[in-house]
C-alpha cells in the first residue's frame, strides 16, 4: 500500500477566521477602525500636551513634568490590568470603562483649575486608557475576526490607531495657537472618548 503522506507533506491547517477582503466588508471591523482611530487621537492629544498645559496653568516646567511621571507608571498598570480582565470580562465592557474613564479626567483639565492631586489623578487616568488602547485592540481584533489573517487584519487596526495619534498632537497644538488654551481641543477629546469609548459595547457577542 501507499505510504502515509508525512507530517511535513500534509497540508497546513487553516485557522478559523476573516480574510483580509472579509474584513473589509465587515461592518465590525470597520467600526472598532474608526473607533480606535477616534480614541488613540484623543489620548494622545492630551498626553503630549499635559507638561505645557500645566505650564500654561502657571506650574513650573520642571514640576509640571514631575506630576506627568505617574503616566508611565499607570501605562504599565493599564496593559496588566486590561490583560488580566479581558481573560475573565467581556472584552468590550473593559474597554468601554478604561476608554470611558478619561473623559472625566479631560474635563477636570479644561476646567482650567487643577490642584496638584487632581492633575495626578487624571494623569493616572489617561495613563490607564494609553496602556489599554493597544492590547485591547488586539485581543478584540483575534476574538472577533479570527487568527486567520490576524496579522495583517491587526496591522489594518494597528495603522488607524497610528494615524489618529499622529494627527492628534499637531491638532492640540493648532487649537492652542489660535485660542490661546488648550480648554477647546480637551473638550473634543472628551467628546470623542464620550462616544466612542462606551460605543464598543454595540460590538455584540
Amino acid at each position: 500500500s501507499p505510504a502515509a503522506p508525512s507530517a511535513a507533506s500534509a497540508p497546513a491547517a487553516v485557522e478559523p477566521g476573516l480574510t483580509v477582503g472579509e474584513a473589509l466588508r465587515n461592518p465590525r471591523f470597520l467600526f472598532m477602525a474608526v473607533a480606535f482611530f477616534c480614541v488613540s487621537g484623543a489620548i494622545t492629544g492630551a498626553l503630549v500636551s499635559l507638561v505645557p498645559l500645566l505650564v500654561s496653568y502657571g506650574y513650573a516646567p520642571v514640576r509640571a513634568a514631575e506630576l506627568a511621571g505617574v503616566v508611565g507608571l499607570a501605562v504599565i498598570a493599564g496593559r496588566l490590568l486590561v490583560g488580566y480582565l479581558v481573560d475573565r470580562v467581556w472584552a468590550p465592557a473593559v474597554g468601554a470603562v478604561f476608554l470611558g474613564l478619561p473623559v472625566a479626567a479631560l474635563a477636570a483639565l479644561a476646567s482650567g483649575d487643577v490642584g496638584p492631586y487632581l492633575s495626578m489623578g487624571a494623569f493616572i487616568l489617561i495613563g490607564l486608557a494609553v496602556g489599554a488602547e493597544v492590547d485591547l485592540n488586539a485581543f478584540l481584533t483575534s476574538r472577533y475576526f479570527g487568527l486567520r489573517s490576524f496579522g495583517r487584519l491587526y496591522a489594518i487596526q494597528y495603522m488607524a490607531i497610528g494615524a489618529g495619534a499622529a494627527a492628534a498632537g499637531p491638532l492640540f497644538g493648532h487649537v492652542y495657537d489660535i485660542t490661546g488654551s488648550y480648554a477647546m481641543a480637551l473638550w473634543g477629546a472628551a467628546a470623542l472618548l464620550l462616544a466612542f469609548g462606551p460605543s464598543l459595547l454595540v460590538l455584540g457577542r
